[in-house]
């Protein structure tokens, strides 16, 4: 893969009004591009597994240990973006639509960054699995402000 690089050659005003999100971060710009792409390449690797039949099927990478970094990425990115600081770079609806997704984003970030659920009580199974209904968790995680 060969990183897009096509928004170095832009205008400082054409970069922000195509990407607003850089408004108060280049750097929250590219970890939310890297973010983007790891989930594009998941969701690939995924769609490519189900197609064959095969979910189990690693030797094209590993998609699963990638919805991990995916997961804190994401995350990351998103919290950044409710912070108080931040809060006049948004309209107050959008504002709001982060701070709603940061709280269901962080369901799925503390059982993959700490391994233990959100109320901190152990975990003496699986945790990191949500389950199989793709559409519902498509849904849940990428939500259509995004």
């Amino acid at each position: 893969l060969i990183p897009d690089v096509s928004f170095m050659k832009m205008t400082y005003e054409d970069l922000i009004r195509l990407n607003p999100i850089s408004r108060f971060s280049i750097y929250t710009h590219a970890q939310a591009s890297a973010v983007i792409e790891l989930g594009a390449s998941i969701k690939e690797q995924f769609d490519t597994m189900i197609q064959d039949g095969n979910i189990v099927d690693m030797s094209n990478g590993n998609p699963y240990g990638k919805v991990w970094l995916w997961v804190i990425g994401a995350y990351e990115v998103v919290r950044t973006m409710s912070d108080q600081k931040w809060k006049g770079s948004w309209s107050e609806e959008r504002y709001t639509q982060i701070q709603e997704y940061k709280k269901r984003i962080a369901d799925l970030r503390v059982p993959f960054a700490k391994q233990e659920h959100r109320n901190g009580k152990a975990v003496n199974h699986e945790n990191s699995i949500y389950g199989i209904d793709c559409k519902r968790l498509a849904n849940y995680i990428f939500p259509r402000f995004l």
